[in-house]
């Protein structure tokens, strides 16, 4: 069944047969496997196998995703397996011919969707489906009114009534919100996958832990607080316009539990209740902002939000570099190769400028790297001190096992994101900053107290003095 190169790890000979046999019961299975732990394997030996019956598509969510998927199976795949790949840049007639050509189809999902439109929105007959999902998590909208799937998998899974599909993730265990008759409703990403996935059954990490355990390389998580008179001082203006914001919500019968959501213009038509909404939108934003960008673009930001006396005020002692970015330098002073993920290409020109100042090599990535591949094995080879900085599109689907030390300058309030971001460097060190007396003391603290929670198979936490 599989290339002789590769020969499955005991977990993943138990994730291979516990899978093919739900799918000779007529199940479809939602594996659950960890960052690392070889989704890519097991998506080529599920389709080698698959295609001895059915035709497999296997769905990436990114082009780097998709283009590596396709360099991986064109050089591991059994040579007599047709592989093909649709992309947006192949006519629509050729698509349709590579899509009934194919044994093995790698395929983004809304080119798929375009395809099977022009073709009268179904898949070719006279053959069966097998459809492998890759990070089966993202096709669910974290905050949506009343569809909780992305597009365009309302249309797949009308498609594939009958036929097999494989959904695969290593985070499976978040929530997302939906907001359905005026009401915020919390919902768990898996029971939502479950009800949209026909008759489908979990695979989980705990069944293969005795199998897996041994093959785990633990990242040690350590939160670094820093000390920033200048950020602390801005954070309580906001958190004090904040607050009567909210006093002003309260007094309009706005109920912020769904605020967000509300914003979006789902829970009101009143124009005061829509103005206190906009402006307590603009202040979370804006605070976001705060702890992730150069202290001179806050700045221009707060015009927006606050009285110009206020502002003025900030621009006391405005610092050239935010002391996030200092604190990095020292982290990675006696390291060899470090990586630091951030959130805004902003902070990513600050970061680079700080440590190049400081004589390290530095590189970086984002979302507007044309030449990423050539850059991120630079990172890996290079014999100097080097500092590899990715903003968040730049970093998706890049594992860098070499790394001695991961830097996350901010975080979300996603705890799948940051866990996804936490296990970039499979191992090692990986440090989560934050401003010591603010909001974002208590995000770090609450979104690592869920990580622990929910995916405790491979990270360590500890505070740093």
């Amino acid at each position: 069944m599989e290339n002789p190169t590769f020969s499955p790890r005991p977990y993943q000979r138990k994730i291979l047969d516990l899978s093919l046999s739900l799918i000779n019961e007529g199940k479809n299975p939602i594996i659950e496997l960890d960052c690392g732990m070889g989704k890519r394997l097991l998506t080529m030996w599920l389709g080698e196998k698959l295609a001895q019956t059915h035709k497999v598509i296997v769905l990436l969510n990114s082009s780097a995703s998709l283009f590596e998927t396709k360099r991986f199976m064109e050089a591991a795949l059994s040579p007599k397996i047709k592989l093909r790949t649709i992309t947006s840049q192949i006519p629509s007639v050729m698509r349709w011919k590579l899509l009934n050509d194919g044994e093995i189809v790698l395929s983004l999902p809304q080119t798929l969707a375009n395809t099977l439109k022009k073709h009268g929105g179904l898949l070719p007959s006279g053959s069966r489906w097998a459809v492998i999902i890759n990070e089966v998590d993202q096709i669910i909208r974290r905050t949506s009114y009343r569809i909780a799937l992305k597009q365009p998998f309302q249309l797949f899974l009308s498609l594939l009534e009958g036929e097999t599909i494989i959904g695969m993730s290593g985070t499976l265990r978040d929530e997302h919100y939906v907001m359905d008759e005026r009401q915020l409703q919390i919902r768990r990403d898996l029971e939502t996958l479950k009800g949209v996935i026909p008759r489908s059954s979990v695979i989980y990490m705990d069944e293969v832990w005795d199998e897996a355990k041994d093959f785990i390389t633990v990242t040690n998580v350590e939160v670094v607080p820093v000390e920033d008179t200048w950020t602390r001082n801005v954070s309580d203006l906001l958190e004090l316009h904040i607050s009567e914001l909210k006093d002003k919500a309260k007094q309009l019968g706005i109920p912020l539990r769904g605020w967000r959501v509300a914003a979006s213009g789902y829970l009101s038509e009143d124009e005061e209740q829509e103005r206190i909404l906009q402006n307590l939108s603009r202040a979370y934003l804006i605070r976001k902002y705060l702890f992730a960008m150069p202290a001179r673009k806050v700045i221009s930001y707060l015009y927006s939000l606050l009285p110009k006396d206020e502002v003025q005020t900030a621009w006391q002692d405005l610092p050239p570099f935010r002391r996030k970015t200092q604190m990095i330098y020292s982290l990675l002073e006696k390291t060899r190769f470090g990586v630091v993920l951030c959130s805004y290409l902003s902070m990513q020109s600050e970061i680079a400028l700080f440590l190049k100042s400081k004589g390290l090599e530095v590189l970086t990535v984002s979302g507007r790297t044309r030449n990423r591949a050539s850059i991120i094995e630079k990172a890996k080879n290079s014999s100097n001190q080097r500092v590899l900085i990715m903003s968040n599109v730049g970093e998706r689907d890049i594992d860098l096992p070499e790394a001695d030390v991961l830097i996350i300058y901010d975080i979300v309030n996603t705890p799948k994101v940051v866990y996804q971001k936490l296990k970039r460097s499979r191992g090692g060190n990986a440090f989560v900053l934050s401003y010591k007396d603010t909001q974002e003391e208590n995000k770090v603290k609450n979104v690592l107290n869920k990580i622990g929670l929910r995916y405790s198979w491979s990270l360590s936490f500890s505070q740093k003095d």
